[in-house]
């Protein structure tokens, strides 16, 4: 089928979406949008969905100053690979973590669906309150407090994700939350996996059953904690990757009974890619107790971590370290979700009333915003996507990336003789040869620190890389986290 699209003048929307609609395009967000119940949102391919930055035109919701995006209906964002994806972002200046809140679930009983979508620069990228959200093939990243957070016994299904780059935590689970990963990435975020309140999110198990995680996740890499189990219970890990063969190395990244008897184990053996031990081997948890009234989150205390906060690359001897942190993941599950059509007859009828030119100020969501002067063909619905470079690391046929060369940057000096620390992260589009085509520098906490970083990375060069046999260009994030020495 043909949609007739036509050119419109930027659109700006907020409030209550009380019909049936569909986005398409550019919008720009200046108040929180509330998705009412009985009501579907549906968000085309290659939309881009910018909220204002550290306001709220409507003033409402939980946080009056920050733009809420809550989701009490249902949310289609269904992305594509490559430049089809759904990108939720902020319009601050060079992307600061916390300008507007971030998606919030709350239907208990329908499940959205986020795939191929980019969140960031939130304070909370994706929060699952009492809703259990299907993400597949998604980016959390930069996002203040955490990734997502799941709250109040949300079972979100997260598979084929890369969760990177939060300040807090990648993943928060508490309020008796179980969520299940598969395949998802979480590293260079502060703490990997907190947990808290009888929670219990499935990371994988050696023998999965029906509707339990089969692992294969790539934890690691993250600058204090890859897992923090805070909860009581026992949670299993198993089968998945931590970029340690060792034990006793993948144990110092994480906090649970062994460092105090008050918390649950995390059991992460076997490894991916090892037998699986006997039946009688096997560590069970014990059933989660029933979930009381909830507890009010803002009661967690923080965390005092331990474990080396990634691979140091220079510094020792009194001298400051400068680590650099790197993220690596295995290629997609194919996409199991269910069809994109609503199918509730109990809904009211789609609409989909085009914005006219003229039309700058504010106006109602329910609308379809459009922004192409061209006849779009929309693909049948049995297509594949077309992948095209440059690929994600996960995507990749090695999994991750590997060095040539590994270039150390240098600690600025002004910045030593202050004491100052902070951390750089970069996009990198590396080509077909391994190296370095293009950069974009998305977090810094410091201009020398930017510019030690460029200098590091101009010297770098990877192995190039393949997917399903040809070569590839690919994008993969450098963190560049420059620390003075422990010892001092």
């Amino acid at each position: 089928m043909f949609l007739p699209v036509m050119l419109a003048a930027q659109v700006t929307v907020s409030g209550e979406i009380t019909r049936n609609t569909r986005w398409f395009g550019q919008v720009f967000v200046d108040g929180d949008v509330v998705v009412a119940k009985g009501v579907t949102l549906s968000i085309e391919p290659g939309s881009r969905i910018v909220f204002r930055a550290n306001q709220d035109k409507t003033k409402s919701g939980n946080d009056p100053s920050k733009i809420e995006f809550i989701v009490l209906g249902k949310l289609i964002a269904a992305g594509e690979q490559g430049d089809g994806q759904i990108v939720f972002t902020s319009d601050a200046t060079g992307g600061k973590a916390g300008s507007w809140h971030g998606l919030i679930f709350k239907n208990l009983t329908v499940a959205s669906i986020m795939r191929y979508c980019i969140v960031e620069y939130a304070y909370k990228g994706v929060t699952c309150y009492g809703s259990s959200p299907e993400i597949n093939g998604c980016e959390i990243r930069f996002n203040q407090y955490a990734g997502i957070s799941c709250e109040v016994r949300s079972a979100a299904t997260i598979r084929n994700c890369s969760i990177m780059g939060n300040d807090f935590a990648g993943l928060v689970c508490e309020l008796g939350s179980s969520p299940l990963l598969e395949k998802t990435v979480i590293t260079q975020n502060t703490n990997g996996v907190i947990v808290f309140d009888r929670s219990r999110p499935d990371l994988g198990r050696s023998e999965p059953g029906a509707g339990e995680s089969r692992g294969e996740n790539q934890v690691y890499g993250n600058f204090e904690t890859d897992i923090y189990n805070r909860s009581t219970l026992d949670l299993f890990a198993q089968n998945n990757l931590w970029n340690s063969e060792r034990a006793t190395e993948i144990q110092k990244k994480i906090i649970d009974k062994e460092k105090n008897s008050s918390y649950g184990k995390v059991i992460f053996e076997p490894l991916f890619g090892r037998r699986t031990p006997p039946l009688a081997a096997r560590q069970v948890p014990q059933p989660s107790p029933p979930l009381s009234a909830p507890q009010n989150s803002a009661n967690a205390q923080p965390l005092a971590a331990a474990g080396n906060p990634g691979q140091a690359i220079a510094g020792s001897d009194g001298n400051p370290a400068i680590i650099l942190s790197t993220a690596a993941s295995q290629p997609d599950l194919p996409l199991t979700e269910p069809p994109l059509e609503d199918s509730n007859p109990a809904q009211p009828p789609d609409t989909a009333a085009q914005t006219l030119p003229d039309q700058t100020s504010i106006v109602t969501p329910e609308t379809l915003i459009v922004y192409r002067e061209i006849f779009v063909e929309k693909p049948a619905s049995n297509s594949e996507p077309v992948l095209t470079d440059p690929v994600l690391e996960r995507q990749l046929d090695s999994g991750k990336r590997s060095y040539v060369n590994l270039a150390k940057p240098e600690y600025p000096e002004i910045y030593k003789r202050t004491r100052y620390q902070g951390r750089v992260i970069m996009e990198v589009i590396v080509d077909y040869d391994g190296e370095v085509e293009s950069y974009s520098v998305v977090r810094s906490e410091g201009d020398y620190f930017t510019g030690a970083a460029i200098d590091a990375l101009k010297k770098m060069r990877y192995r190039p890389e393949t997917f399903q046999g040809r070569p590839v260009k690919f994008k993969i994030y450098e963190s560049f986290v420059f620390k003075l020495d422990q010892t001092e």
